[in-house]
C-alpha cells in the first residue's frame, strides 16, 4: 500500500503531457505498448497470430485513439491542478511571493548547499506607519502599498536573492554570497520612499521601510538569525525609521527571543 502513491506519481509523470515533444512521443510510446498488449493478448489466446502484425497495429490504433487521448487530456489536466494547488499552497495570494513557509523551507535549502566559508545576509523589512495607512485609507490602498513594497524588493534585488512576505506588513530576503557593507548598501537603496497614487481615493502616499539585518552562515539556526534581524528592525524603527540597522551581536529585545 506505500508504494501506491510512489507508483500513482510514475503514472502521472508518463502521461501527463508537460512539454511540447511529450505530444508526439508520450503518444508513440501508449500506441506501441497498446500494441504489443494486443499481439500478446491474441497470441495467449489462440496459441498463433491470426492477423499480420502491420494489421494489427493500425486497428488497435485507431480503436484506442479516442480512449487514450481522453485519458491524456484528464491526467494532464490533473498534474497541472496539482501543481497549481501546490504553488497556491506556498504563495501569498496578494503580493505573489512566496509565503512564509515557502521562505523558510528555500533559505534552509540554500544554506544547506553553501560552503562553509560562505555567507548571506538576512533582512527583515517592515513598511513604516503602515497602521495609519490602513486606517485613513483603507484595506484596499493598504493591499496596494504591499504590492507596490513587493515589486520593489523582487525589482532592486537580484534573480536569485530569495524574497518573501513573511506575514503583515513585514516581508523577509535573504541574500546570498554578499557581505553587510555590501547588504547596507542594498538595504539603503530599498529604503528610499515609494511613491504610491491611488485612484480611490485619489492621492498621495509616500511609503518608507525599515530594515533589521543580520549575517547568516552555514549550520547558523534560521530562526535565530530571524530573531537577531528582527532586534535590529526595531532599533531601525526607534531610530527614526526609513533606514537599515545591523544586528551587532548585543542583547536581543524580549519580545524577539521570545
Amino acid at each position: 500500500m506505500q508504494e501506491m502513491p510512489k507508483l500513482i506519481a510514475i503514472l502521472i509523470a508518463f502521461m501527463s503531457l508537460r512539454k511540447p515533444v511529450d505530444f508526439v512521443v508520450k503518444p508513440l510510446f501508449a500506441g506501441l505498448f497498446m500494441c504489443l498488449f494486443a499481439f500478446g493478448a491474441e497470441f495467449y489466446m489462440h496459441g498463433e497470430f491470426l492477423v499480420e502484425f502491420t494489421d494489427l497495429i493500425i486497428v488497435t490504433m485507431v480503436a484506442s485513439l479516442p480512449f487514450s487521448g481522453i485519458i491524456f487530456l484528464v491526467v494532464t489536466y490533473l498534474d497541472r491542478l496539482q501543481e497549481r494547488l501546490a504553488m497556491m499552497a506556498l504563495t501569498d495570494p496578494l503580493t505573489s511571493l512566496p509565503n512564509r513557509r515557502a521562505f523558510l523551507d528555500w533559505t534552509s535549502r540554500l544554506l544547506a548547499r553553501i560552503d562553509a566559508s560562505d555567507q548571506g545576509v538576512l533582512m527583515l523589512i517592515d513598511a513604516d506607519r503602515f497602521k495609519h495607512v490602513n486606517d485613513n485609507w483603507g484595506h484596499a490602498v493598504g493591499d496596494l502599498c504591499l504590492q507596490r513594497v513587493a515589486e520593489r524588493l523582487t525589482t532592486e534585488l537580484r534573480a536569485f536573492d530569495v524574497v518573501g512576505r513573511y506575514g503583515g506588513e513585514e516581508f523577509v530576503v535573504f541574500l546570498p554570497g554578499i557581505s553587510l557593507e555590501v547588504a547596507h548598501e542594498v538595504g539603503a537603496r530599498l529604503c528610499r520612499p515609494i511613491r504610491i497614487e491611488p485612484e480611490s481615493p485619489p492621492g498621495r502616499i509616500s511609503l518608507t521601510l525599515s530594515i533589521g539585518a543580520a549575517l547568516v552562515r552555514r549550520g547558523d539556526p534560521l530562526s535565530d538569525v530571524i530573531v537577531q534581524a528582527d532586534t535590529a528592525l526595531y532599533r531601525a524603527k526607534a531610530n527614526g525609521r526609513a533606514r537599515i540597522e545591523i544586528w551587532d551581536g548585543g542583547p536581543l529585545r524580549p519580545s524577539a527571543a521570545a
